[in-house]
């Protein structure tokens, strides 16, 4: 391990190693969000992100605004989260030139709202259940990425998760694509279920009361490989806000939503 890495070791706690594990999963995180994933007070958070910002754990971007001004500020791994994190797992570090491509496309991604959106909807997952104010809770979370992976390419969720014991796929929606593009994200997870794939529940995370109605007529005589479930922007995932195609318009919570396992175990393994 570098010198400075093990200069470093005692200004760090597991806390700081989770954060620097989150964003190298993850890529990006608002201020907000580690706040409230990680702390139980903002102003700590905020102070705690600067002392590991001078301390190169962690770096940051800001976007311009179209009428002025910036973004909050977007947190990503620094070099030496990066290299401690390297080292932790037996991998050379990036170089600087590297994480600076990194942060660069993160930055400027069109899709960085709606990562971050989807990364909201997890963290509201994970906190009840960290404060101890649920019976359930976020067991783990696995990025677009890693969804993709362990699923052989057959899907692209924008993450996956168990929450208690059901594990399920998360489509977070912007309102961007037609109602029938939407619809349409069912079909390979149909076919990955015929193939033996899970019955996970589908979860769409949608930004208006409207769009949900059209989505669940859209889906009223359509036959559906696995279940799927909705709710909207601002309502607490936690709650019993879920509400499952073709089962009426009562409201469940997401603990209690159907869930079934693969009978193919080379999909999703270890989940």
């Amino acid at each position: 391990m570098p010198a400075d890495l093990l200069a470093l070791a005692p200004h760090l706690t597991d806390r700081d190693l989770m954060i620097a594990s989150w964003l190298v999963r993850h890529d990006v995180l608002t201020t907000e969000q580690i706040a409230q994933a990680f702390f139980t007070s903002p102003i700590t958070a905020r102070h705690r992100l600067v002392q590991l910002l001078r301390l190169h754990w962690l770096s940051r971007f800001h976007r311009p605004l179209p009428g002025g001004g910036f973004t909050p500020w977007q947190w990503v791994i620094g070099p030496l989260g990066a290299a401690w994190h390297a080292a932790a797992n037996g991998e050379d570090p990036p170089t600087l030139t590297a994480l600076r491509r990194r942060w660069a496309r993160l930055a400027a991604s069109p899709t960085l709202n709606h990562r971050l959106g989807c990364h909201q909807f997890f963290i509201d997952l994970h906190s009840p259940g960290r404060a101890g104010t649920s019976g359930a809770r976020l067991q783990w979370w696995l990025s677009a990425n890693e969804s993709a992976e362990a699923f052989l390419q057959r899907i692209h969720p924008d993450g996956a998760g168990r929450y208690g014991t059901v594990r399920f796929f998360a489509e977070h929606d912007t309102g961007s694509e037609s109602i029938s593009q939407l619809v349409q994200k069912l079909d390979a997870y149909a076919s990955l279920r015929a193939d033996g794939g899970p019955g996970w529940p589908v979860l769409f995370h949608l930004p208006t009361e409207r769009r949900e109605v059209l989505v669940h007529l859209a889906l009223d005589r359509a036959r559906l490989p696995v279940p799927l479930a909705t709710c909207v922007h601002g309502q607490p995932p936690t709650g019993q806000v879920w509400r499952l195609a073709q089962a009426g318009p009562q409201r469940r919570h997401l603990a209690d939503l159907p869930c079934d396992p693969a009978t193919n175990t080379i999909y999703g393994a270890g989940l």
